[in-house]
């Protein structure tokens, strides 16, 4: 995996490609804090939760496949592939649905009268 900084500058540029109503809607919703209340309610150490956020981060940039996010989140997780899976569903559930209502509201203010 790259270094920290090289990630980070990765993301910056691929977000920075990402069309504006889709930047829009990622930041609507606070996914970060819904990854990070997983400590409590999963009990995910400090580190699952740093490869959960930054593989999250990864797909909604466009850098990894949804397709593979849930391979991507066992290896770095270090956890179960049946795991991860449980983990995808509960984050389409607490992210991306919301993600996706906000972008199609954005979407729906976008388009001009008729």
């Amino acid at each position: 995996m790259d270094s920290p900084d090289l990630l980070k500058i990765k993301i910056d540029e691929a977000r920075s490609k990402m069309p504006e109503a889709s930047r829009q809607a990622v930041d609507a919703v606070d996914w970060k804090d819904v990854i990070f209340n997983m400590r409590a309610e999963k009990g995910y150490s400090f580190t699952q939760l740093d490869s959960l956020e930054i593989e999250t981060e990864l797909m909604l940039c466009g850098l990894i496949e949804p397709e593979d996010y849930p391979k991507e989140l066992a290896t770095r997780m270090e956890i179960p592939r049946a795991q991860a899976d449980e983990l995808v569903e509960e984050m389409n559930q607490k992210v991306f649905q919301k993600m996706r209502a906000e972008l199609v509201k954005i979407m729906e203010q976008e388009r001009p009268l008729q």
